[in-house]
Parts: structure tokens; sequence; C-alpha cells
């Protein structure tokens, strides 16, 4: 299972994946725009001295937004 926290005020309309599964696209509307957010994959930071214990959150590398009218 994947979460990802997409801003305030919107309502997901719709989710693809890439083909690898290292990012999501997501499509959000509002009363007052729509935007898509393609979130990526964190790369975790290599450490030999401890384990990963948790994978890192999805971080949002671009978006786009359009006003309705």
């Amino acid at each position: 299972f994947l979460r990802i926290n997409l801003p305030a005020g919107g309502h997901p309309t719709a989710v693809a994946f890439s083909e690898d599964a290292s990012s999501i696209v997501v499509s959000s509307h509002s009363l007052s725009d729509c935007s898509l957010y393609m979130y990526g994959e964190e790369k975790p930071k290599a450490s030999e001295d401890k384990p990963q214990a948790k994978l890192p959150l999805p971080e949002i590398k671009w978006e786009h937004h359009k006003k309705v009218s």
C-alpha cells in the first residue's frame, strides 16, 4: 500500500502509475480549479550504520493548476 498526501481542498478524480511504479500522477478537482500532481519516489539515503525502518513518503515532483471559470 502507498499513502500520499494531496494538498488541501482538492478531491482526487484519477490516478495513473508509471510502468516501473516509481511515480504516480493524480488528478484533483475543487470548486475553483483542476490540478495534476506527479509524485516521485524519494530515493533512500544509503546508510550502512542503520537499517531503514520506513520507506520515505513520495514527494511532489511537479504540479499544474488550471482555474475553472
